[in-house]
């Protein structure tokens, strides 16, 4: 007899109601879905769970987290004890000791014995780079290798909007020597935009490119991926190879690339050697661009000033996310090269933020100039415009505001001190005067103990 299968996602069109019906109608013997959805639906009155006889949990170290453990055990206290269940996943050591919160009673590990993770159809490979020139190599990268398809990953969401509209102003003025398609992906799309995206991007004939972030690093499996680059190493070490796997599936061959910034960050290749993970370096050098690239995008920049503010946005959401990482003793603030990756997100000055406060406290601050400036001359931040008409009144009412607010401190403060000033003469005379009369009394008391001892 035909197999049947039925797709259970939160992101159909179809209701939980609608999955129900479907289910009496076909009588399907496997359910595939995500923990929500599967949830509802065994909760459902018409549904009954006595016929399963088997539960398989894909990516199960990241079902038994904090993000998915409740509807987890929920689903598995609604299903039959006498069950087989399996756990899948490439870090399923991450798990622990959650995996007997699914009811496994005498537990049997099977694991593919290797002294690298990676298959061998899976090249790992890093490259030492300055942060600043980083954007600057992975264009450089996008130019000079040949892919069908690129997964290019980013440490955020706003990095990956950031980035991904200058590499489409690249690719209009002929910079992308490659004809290559750009997508951008990450958490912050609502579920049908994210859908749409990945369908596109997997289905198109041509050379691709997707920015995301770890939304698309595990769960999903994308045919002709052939290159993965991480600007950034993820804060979990366990997500490496997940991102890593995104390419060289099922015996293709296939490429990863990993940036790290020069210094302490290189400690990340015995790191992760100590977790079976081998690394080769990689020599890269930025080839076939003959513009100015940084001056580009510096113009790019100044052209509005939306994504100045978006740049901001991007580099301390990148300061948040890289003092989150697990690998502490790596991935230090304290050795961080701040004005490189201001650099890198195409800043003019620094932010005002603890971290940067306490950085220019400790370090020699080589290329900052007054103000905490990373150009001279600065640019005038005044008459640096919103494209957007409307963003722009909004931006000149509010200076004019704060004109008017400075000038009404001025004049407070002159007042203040003219004030001042008249106090402080009324008070000398007054200190003048209290003088007088003690100096008076004084004399009085002298002469009368001198008349008293004329009198004796």
């Amino acid at each position: 007899f035909p197999i049947k299968c039925q797709l259970l996602v939160g992101t159909n069109e179809a209701t939980v109601r609608d999955d129900v019906s479907s289910f009496l109608r076909n009588r399907p013997q496997i359910l595939i879905g995500t923990p929500g959805r599967v949830l509802d639906f065994l909760q459902m009155p018409a549904v009954k769970t006595s016929a399963c006889s088997m539960v398989v949990m894909d990516e199960a170290d990241r079902l038994l987290d904090m993000s998915f453990i409740k509807d987890t055990e929920k689903i598995l206290r609604l299903l039959p004890k006498q069950r087989r269940t399996g756990l899948f996943s490439a870090t399923m050591r991450s798990a622990g000791s959650d995996i007997f919160k699914t009811g496994l009673r005498n537990p049997v590990r099977i694991t593919v014995n290797s002294k690298n993770q990676a298959p061998s159809s899976l090249k790992l490979n890093y490259c030492v780079v300055n942060p600043a020139e980083k954007l600057q190599l992975l264009v450089s990268i996008l130019n000079n290798y040949k892919f069908k398809k690129c997964i290019v990953y980013f440490p955020t969401c706003v990095s990956v909007s950031y980035f991904y509209s200058f590499i489409q102003y690249l690719g209009k003025r002929n910079i992308l020597v490659n004809e290559v398609e750009v997508f951008s992906l990450h958490g912050k799309l609502q579920t049908s935009a994210r859908t749409k995206t990945l369908t596109a991007f997997t289905d198109s004939l041509s050379n691709s490119v997707l920015f995301t972030t770890d939304v698309a690093a595990r769960g999903i499996d994308i045919p002709d991926v052939d290159l993965v680059i991480q600007l950034d190493p993820p804060t979990n070490t366990d997500m490496f190879m997940h991102r890593c796997g995104r390419t060289g599936r099922a015996n293709r061959v296939g490429k990863a690339i990993t940036f790290l910034n020069e210094g302490r960050e290189e400690d990340f290749i015995p790191f992760m050697q100590v977790k079976n993970v081998e690394l080769e370096e990689l020599d890269l050098e930025v080839k076939g661009i003959t513009t100015n690239f940084y001056e580009d995008f510096r113009n790019w920049i100044l052209e509005d000033r939306d994504r100045f503010d978006k740049g901001v946005k991007a580099y301390v959401a990148f300061i948040k996310y890289y003092s989150n990482h697990s690998a502490t003793s790596i991935f230090r603030l304290q050795s961080l090269d701040y004005v490189g990756i201001a650099k890198l997100y195409g800043l003019f000055r620094l932010p005002r933020m603890p971290e940067i406060t306490k950085y220019l406290a400790t370090e020699k601050q080589e290329g900052i100039f007054p103000g905490n400036w990373l150009v001279d001359p600065p640019v005038n931040m005044d008459e640096y415009k919103y494209k957007d008409k409307k963003r722009e009144k909004e931006r000149q009412e509010t200076l004019k505001n704060i004109s008017l607010i400075n000038d009404k401190k001025k004049l407070k403060s002159e007042l203040k001190k003219k004030n001042l000033a008249w106090s402080d003469k009324t008070l000398t005379k007054e200190r003048k005067l209290e003088r007088k009369e003690k100096m008076s009394l004084k004399r009085k008391g002298y002469r009368g103990r001198i008349e008293s001892r004329r009198a004796r």
